[in-house]
Parts: structure tokens; sequence; C-alpha cells
């Protein structure tokens, strides 16, 4: 009965905790320590802390996470840093200039191909808002549709496409599969997500489009900007660039594995089980994606390095980081049983 009656307090402060974390992210509050606190007053409560603060140490320094992710955003950087990103965008948009019909689907379309190369969400409205807006606003196409057309472009999943995605190393390393079938797997439900929302988003627009105009007093500002834009000449080397790792990534792995790394390249023979040759080739493509970046960048090829340094410390400080607390709290719930519990409420 006492025994009982103790698993169900436990419980319950488990519960509480859990509900504090949840109100504590809601109001903004810095996830990362709230997950960090979470995990650890529930390691205390079901008396194993210090299983809690290994979980967090280890995912640290975890190579599954730190080498794809750090190297995937340090290549996004240098490809914004070199100007290779916006030879890109400037290439998929070229088409749209044709065809005033297919500005905002191709907006959409051209913020999710971009985000497949540019893994950041953030990098990739930044790539191609200095393109887009001065061509959609030129198209008298309200501020409220460019910046609903570049979100969505953004934000629909185009990096699930590209194996070195921050969402596939939990998945690589949980269930022992390889980046390149994650892909596979998520290709045809990202493009009818893609298909169909880009669709409803063209219909919806136009209702709302029809009461909006672009003020008279934009427009040379507007036909300034879109001059600029025609005048800037497309490299084709350049465009190629960004996708480069993308590409040597489908030809290493399954089903085409038409190129073979040495494995002496990924891990050295004493290492045994204890490497990760899946993370350390997606942290190989995206170095060799850099090389390129600097050697087509030109004048703008200086402080490259830095840059690859600085995305690779910002993937590190926002993405690693929160997968590290995110496992932490992860272990506080196991130690509680509570996972069982939250999956009986979400049956």
């Amino acid at each position: 009965m006492a025994f009982a009656l103790g698993m169900e307090l436990t419980a319950a402060l488990g519960v509480l905790i859990v509900a504090a974390a949840v109100w504590a992210v809601a109001k903004q509050r810095d996830v990362r320590l709230v997950l960090t606190l979470a995990g650890l007053f529930l390691g205390i409560v079901a008396g194993q802390p210090m299983l809690v603060m290994r979980t967090f140490l280890a995912t640290l320094s975890k190579e599954q996470f730190v080498v794809p992710i750090c190297c995937a955003m340090g290549f996004a950087y240098v490809l914004r840093h070199t100007g290779c990103d916006r030879h890109l965008v400037h290439l998929l948009v070229k088409p749209l200039t044709r065809a005033r019909l297919l500005l905002v689907p191709g907006a959409v379309a051209v913020g999710f191909l971009v985000n497949i190369p540019v893994v950041s969400q953030a990098g990739t409205v930044v790539a191609i808002g200095t393109v887009l807006v001065p061509l959609l606003r030129a198209a008298r196409i309200s501020d409220l549709t460019i910046g609903s057309a570049l979100l969505l472009g953004s934000s629909l999943g185009g990096d699930l496409l590209n194996p070195g995605a921050p969402e596939f190393r939990t998945i690589t390393a949980v269930f022992d599969v390889d980046a390149a079938s994650c892909v596979g797997v998520a290709f045809a439900p990202l493009l009818t997500a893609f298909v169909l929302s880009t669709t409803t988003f063209s219909i919806l627009r136009g209702r709302i489009e029809a009461r909006r105009e672009l003020p008279v007093e934009d427009d040379r500002i507007v036909g300034e900007a879109t001059a600029s834009e025609h005048r800037f000449r497309i490299s084709y080397l350049k465009a190629a660039v960004p996708l480069l790792p993308v590409v040597l990534l489908f030809l290493t792995g399954p089903p085409f594995s038409v190129l073979r790394v040495p494995n002496e390249w990924l891990a050295s023979p004493h290492e045994g089980g204890s490497a990760s040759p899946d993370s350390r080739l997606i942290g190989l493509a995206m170095l060799i994606g850099t090389v390129a970046a600097m050697l087509v960048g030109g004048s703008s090829a200086r402080g490259a390095t830095g840059a690859f340094f600085e995305g690779a410390g910002f993937a590190y400080a926002r993405v690693i980081a929160v997968i590290v607390a995110a496992s932490a709290f992860g272990e506080g719930v196991k130690l509680l049983g509570l996972e069982l519990l939250i999956g009986g409420l979400t049956e």
C-alpha cells in the first residue's frame, strides 16, 4: 500500500514537472534551459539525477549530431558569404519573370528548393527574399502575399530532402538507419504536401489579393530594385555549388551507390563501432561543397573559413543544444515511466 502511494506521488510530481515545462515553453522561456532543468528535476524525483546528467554530457559530444549538423550549417553560411545561394535563387527565379501566373506558386517552389541545400529556414528566407521581393512587388503583388509565400516556401520541409537535415540525425541515431533511406521515405509525402499547400495558398490568396494593391509611391523604388536584379549575371558554376553536397550524398548512398568513399577517409580501424560513417560522410560532403564554394567565390572567398565556423557555432547553439536538452528531458521522463502515461493519453 505504502509502495503504491509512493509510486503515485512520484508519478504526480513527474506530471507536475512536465506540465510546468510545457507552461514555461509556452511562455517563451529558453527551451534549452527549461528542458534541461525539467529533466534534472525528474531525475531527482526518480532518485537517479546522475543518469540525466550522464545523458546530457554524452549527447553534448555525440558525433551523430555534431558532425553533420554543424557541417551542414557551416556550408549554408559559406554559401551566403560567397553569394552562391543568390546565384541559385536567380537561376530558379528566371523562368518566373516570363509568366505572371506562376509568380506566387513559383516563389513558394523556389523557397522549397533552396531550403534543400540551405537547411536553415531563416537562411532560406534571406537568400530568396533579396531576389523575390522586388520581383513580386513590381508585379503589384501585396506585401502580405509576398511575406506569406516566402514563409510557406521556406517552411514546407525542403531540408528533409537533404540527408544532412538535423531532423534525420535523431532518427538515424535511434533506429540505426542511414539518412538517404529517410529521404527516400519522406520524398512522396513531402511532394504531396508541397503540391497541396501551394495549390491551396494560390487559390486563397487570389481572393485577398483582389482587395489589396501596392501603393503608387512605392513604384519608383520597386522599379529600381527590379532593374538591379535584372542586371544580375548568373554564374551557373556558383549556382551549382549549393546542390553539390546533396548530389554527392545521393550518389554515395542507396539506391544509386555510384560512388564509393574509402573507409579510411571516414574512420580509422581502431575506432571500430564507435565511429559513425553516415554522419562523417555527410560532414565530408558538406566540406567538399564548402571548398567548391571557396574556389568559385573569387574575392568573396576571403573570410569563408570564418563563415563556416560561425555557421557551425550557430548550429551548435541553436540546434544541437536543443537536442541535448531534449535528450536530458527524455531521460527524466523515461526514468519515471511517464512515456507510457503520455503514450496512453495520445492514443
